[in-house]
């Protein structure tokens, strides 16, 4: 008998809730029933803690296909004419058929229909034991019992299955004990439900306003919630979906059987003993010196969100431990110490260790992964003393004995430790603001090129504003790039991807650090292509010297220089093409006249300006011929002094 039903209740704004069933239980099963959308929440999360006994294991319906299961069995239970289906399914059985005054034990031969009067109806042929073939009417048969143990109980598990399919959302959940003893039982575990909503009635009369608030709480389970201890919380705890509840199946690479044999085989030469690594022996880690002196206070639980009993001292008394650890080679193995029992299309959830390991409440917080708030996390250390190895996975965390959020594990071996967070942070705020410097430290001049380096700064100022009443470790990850970091705050340690900064927060307390990181650029420029702004500035920082500065200098003077010729150049280039195109015109007009007074007066004219702009022209080439040749004496000369 069971009385194990819900008793408390606590629902979070990100659309996740913690329920508790307690009551007392006397048998070696409890079954409970769930939608088959809320086990992997509840294969996440759940916890169960007994007094007078111990949990063997938690069996499940598994997440199998229906049909899958039904040509997996030695029978099939058929959809028409049930009767005399089923006797053909039994042919080449041994059965016993109990008639209205007797019973025959044989083998079934077949079945035949026979039509009467009044129906249709069928025979059965009956081979018993002394070779004899009896034919028994249908009507006559009065029930069949099936000798083969296998096969009746393929058709029991046939039956259920069908059974199941009349409620196939709906998943059982046996949790197996150890004993028949009465035992008082805690079942825990997270589940998603609709987020609760709030709504204000507010009045305002004069210089003052009443308000009012209503909470809208929606009930989508399973269960009555029968005189239920609620609880709503607006934190913002991380939860996600983590499929559990599917079979995990891994594809396998596919070989192909060698078409070829007869490899000679290859001894591989002895090597030097390897080392062992003392990584894996039982190395415990230390907390660091800010941890230990600025651990924050464990808060007293608080009423209606935490269990009543200590879960850190219940987990020992509750779950028997069904694993022995060993590392063999570069495995991490658990052995199951005693026999489980998971019958077919079952599941179960096995205990494998239990360890305790340093752990420290800290905020973390990466740019760009949260706004103004950083992370709720905890910092563990696996140092346990059996050399575990902690495999990925995801986990359900509780603070103070209350549920609050939930993290990926990584892979962690002795040794190793990592930051695991599990909500957001609401009570610390921070602002972030990045700046950058620059100045030239020195200048490096090649033959044709001029090189500065600059000193680059970047200067990234972090506001923080700690609401909490205890003091508490902030780590800052701030993303690496090609600057280095410089000055008062430096990282304690470097990951692949970032700078790990640390800081102490006291008590509602405003803290502000400056991170400084620099970097040294090169920025090239071709002589010719400098200005003389550009060597002011260079000289004016003491980047170049008086000398360098007049070689620099003259270099900018010939090159302006050149750049006047070969504007000049262009513009000549331009007048002598249009006084070619006016002489063409004139000879052109020139050819079209007569003989005539007037035209011979025009004539002369045409004449004349052709003569004009002969003159002009030699002018304009002469001069282009003065230029072209200045232009090679200056391009001599930039040469030279560029070298």
């Amino acid at each position: 008998m069971s009385d194990v039903k819900i008793s408390e209740v606590v629902l979070y704004r990100c659309g996740v809730g913690f329920f508790a069933a307690t009551g007392m239980h006397d048998s070696k099963e409890l079954k409970l029933f769930f939608k088959q959308e809320a086990l992997d929440d509840l294969l996440k999360s759940l916890i169960v803690l007994v007094k007078g006994d111990k949990v063997r294991n938690v069996a499940f319906d598994s997440k199998v296909e229906i049909n899958e299961i039904l040509r997996s069995l030695s029978i099939t239970v058929p959809t028409t004419e049930s009767f005399k289906g089923l006797l053909r399914e039994l042919v080449g059985e041994e059965v016993e058929i109990a008639l209205k005054e007797s019973t025959i034990l044989g083998k079934i031969v077949g079945t035949e229909s026979e039509e009467t009067e009044k129906r249709e109806v069928f025979v059965a042929l009956i081979k018993d034991h002394s070779g004899k073939i009896n034919v028994i009417r249908s009507l006559d048969i009065q029930g069949i019992s099936i000798r083969n143990e296998k096969l009746q109980k393929d058709l029991d598990i046939a039956l259920e299955t069908i059974s199941n399919t009349k409620r196939e959302n709906i998943k059982a959940i046996s949790i197996n004990f150890t004993s028949e003893e009465q035992k008082d039982v805690f079942i825990g575990f997270i589940g998603s439900i609709p987020s609760w909503k709030i709504a204000y009635r507010l009045i305002h009369s004069e210089d003052e306003a009443a308000i009012q608030g209503w909470a809208i709480v929606d009930n989508t389970t399973t269960n009555d919630w029968d005189n239920v201890m609620l609880t709503l919380v607006t934190g913002l705890p991380i939860s996600f979906v983590y499929d559990l509840y599917s079979p995990w199946r891994i594809m396998r690479p596919r070989i192909e059987r060698p078409s070829q044999y007869g490899i000679e085989p290859v001894i591989a030469e002895g090597t030097l003993e390897d080392m062992t690594s003392d990584r894996r022996r039982g190395m415990r880690a230390k907390k660091t010196k800010a941890e230990k002196e600025y651990a924050p206070p464990a808060p007293a639980p608080t009423s209606g969100m935490a269990f009543a009993a200590d879960l850190a001292e219940e987990f020992d008394k509750s779950v028997q431990t069904a694993a022995t650890t060993e590392e063999v080679g570069d495995f991490f193995v658990f052995k199951i110490d005693s026999p489980v029992k998971i019958l077919r299309n079952q599941s179960a959830l096995v205990p494998l260790f239990q360890a305790k390991v340093p752990s420290s409440k800290i905020a973390y917080y990466v740019p760009g992964k949260t706004d103004k708030n950083p992370l709720s996390c905890l910092k563990i250390v696996n140092d346990s003393p059996s050399n575990i190895v902690i495999e990925a996975g995801p986990a359900t965390v509780f603070i103070d004995n209350a549920y609050s959020g939930e993290c990926m594990m990584s892979h962690l071996r002795v040794g190793d430790e990592s930051l695991l967070n599990y909500a957001l942070e609401q009570e610390v705020l921070i602002n972030r603001e990045t700046r950058y410097e620059s100045r030239g430290v020195g200048v490096d001049i090649s033959k044709e090129y001029i090189a500065e380096r600059l000193l680059e700064k970047q200067i990234i100022t972090y506001d923080v504003k700690n609401k909490k009443k205890e003091k508490l470790i902030l780590i800052i990850d701030e993303p690496k790039s090609d600057f280095k970091p410089i000055g008062k705050e430096l990282p304690i340690e470097k990951t692949n991807n970032y700078l790990r900064y640390q800081f102490t927060l006291e008590p509602k307390e405003t803290f502000t650090a400056k991170l400084e990181l620099e970097r040294v650029r090169y920025t090239s420029t071709y002589k010719a292509h400098l200005t003389k702004e550009d060597l002011d500035r260079l000289l004016a920082d003491k980047l170049i010297q008086e000398h360098q500065y007049a070689q620099l200098l003259e270099i900018i003077k010939i090159k302006k220089e050149i750049k006047d010729l070969e504007q000049e150049e262009e513009h000549l280039e331009t007048m002598v093409d249009a006084a070619n195109t006016e002489q063409q015109r004139l000879r052109e007009n020139i050819k079209a006249l007569g003989t005539s007074e007037e035209e011979v007066k025009l004539r002369k004219n045409y004449v004349n300006k052709l003569s004009e702009q002969e003159t002009e022209i030699e002018k304009l080439v002469n001069r282009r011929a003065e230029i072209r040749k200045k232009l090679i004496e200056l391009n001599k000369k930039l040469s030279s002094k560029l070298k």
